[in-house]
């Protein structure tokens, strides 16, 4: 299996990358040390920007696209080197598909050599909260002191260049390689086995979990009804989960200080350019807290409390929304199958959760409804029915029913 693993810069790929490795070894009953000549077979991980000839900031500042792309090539020879020499059966390339550097988007990669040399079998675009990527981006500047700024807004727009470069990049690796190369989102605050599971036991069915977000969000005891549904899907199978990136919080907290609707139309009176909100991991507008310690990237709470320019915030909302939805459908779109949990929640029907399931009914997928048996709590809503797929009423059903799903993948190990 060949990875090529990708994601704009404060993804952080070369953790994510190790952390995805020691995983997979322990998968193997085999312990990761990277001087053991056994587990160096199994898999090998290796970051294209180790390799530059130069420093990432002399490589992104180089006026010079020939020179850029040259220097590019010169670390692809040397990581391919490593490579050949290692001989692992299953190799993760890490690389950025696109730079941005002030306001300049550049690709300096060979998709033609990426192809004949490492041959990807699949491309991984890693993504994060973009509240994060702003933290660690301008974290780093106090080391680098590269003068690297990017508003919250051009972190989403890079990101959706990143997304797209590598859909195209897949396309062309199908065309070339004469084989199916897809192009994965993958949030780096999923499960490490998840993306074992999705990558190396490919016969495991791929999930997408859909929950009532709005109407949990705020209360500790439904949040934690959403967080076992979660962990029981999280269990067995390759679950594609929507609060593994949780972004809507800093629009949640600027309303929940500056009035409801206060995102919608100019910016208030009350924000001036030195007006600031905080994302924090604790109290009652917060991310959703993630409780697992597995994760593809360690949850760091010692970088919170964010603190973000509320007109940034306020600037993004709206790209902010677009962007949850289109990233929850293109989750479902990589998923087989969307398991359901209670689309009717406390007297009202979730309309984030409705809309996903006829979304996947739309795209063919199979889709599974967890309610209670307490039908009387249904309502008159034509939303409630079997129409959005078939219902169960235990979690013990819904397993039982994607396990039942038939997936002709196979498995690399």
């Amino acid at each position: 299996m060949r990875v090529l693993m990708t994601g704009i810069t404060g993804t952080c790929n070369k953790q994510v990358m190790q952390n995805l490795v020691r995983c997979t070894l322990q998968e193997c009953k085999l312990q990761w040390d990277p001087q053991d000549e056994i587990s160096k077979k199994v898999i090998s991980s290796h970051e294209l920007e180790d390799h530059l000839p130069t420093d990432i900031i002399s490589f992104l500042d180089s006026p010079d696209e020939r020179l850029r792309t040259g220097w590019w090539m010169q670390a692809f020879e040397e990581v391919m080197a490593k490579i050949s020499h290692l001989q692992a059966s299953h190799v993760i390339l890490g690389m950025h598909m696109t730079y941005k550097r002030h306001g300049s988007i550049s690709c300096p990669s060979n998709w033609g050599y990426l192809a004949s040399a490492f041959q990807p079998d699949v491309v991984v675009t890693l993504i994060d909260d973009v509240h994060d990527i702003w933290s660690r981006v301008v974290a780093r500047d106090r080391t680098r002191h590269s003068g690297s700024y990017l508003r919250l807004r051009e972190i989403l727009d890079w990101r959706s260049c990143e997304t797209l470069l590598c859909d195209k990049a897949a396309d062309y690796f199908t065309k070339e390689l004469g084989k199916k190369c897809e192009n994965v989102v993958v949030a780096v605050k999923s499960p490490a086995i998840m993306l074992f599971r999705l990558l190396f036991k490919a016969s495991r069915p791929r999930i997408y979990a859909s929950y009532p977000i709005t109407h949990t969000r705020h209360h500790a005891q439904r949040r934690a009804e959403i967080d076992q549904y979660r962990n029981n899907l999280h269990e067995r199978f390759a679950v594609f989960d929507p609060l593994a990136i949780d972004e809507k919080v800093s629009a949640i907290v600027f309303e929940c200080e500056h009035g409801k609707d206060s995102l919608k139309g100019a910016l208030p009176a009350t924000v001036d350019s030195a007006t600031t909100i905080q994302v924090d991991r604790t109290g009652e507008n917060c991310r959703w807290p993630l409780s697992r310690t597995d994760l593809l990237l360690a949850y760091d709470a010692s970088a919170y409390p964010v603190e973000l320019s509320a007109a940034e915030v306020h600037e993004a909302s709206q790209d902010v929304d677009r962007q949850i939805r289109a990233r929850d459908f293109r989750f479902i779109s990589q998923a087989d199958a969307v398991a359901a949990y209670k689309p009717w929640y406390k007297g009202s029907i979730s309309q984030g959760v409705t809309q996903e399931l006829s979304h996947a009914m739309q795209a063919g997928k199979g889709t599974f409804q967890l309610q209670p048996p307490d039908r009387s709590s249904f309502g008159d809503s034509p939303f409630t029915g079997d129409s959005l797929g078939p219902r169960v009423e235990s979690m013990q059903e819904l397993l039982e029913a994607l396990e039942n799903l038939n997936i002709s993948r196979e498995d690399a190990f």
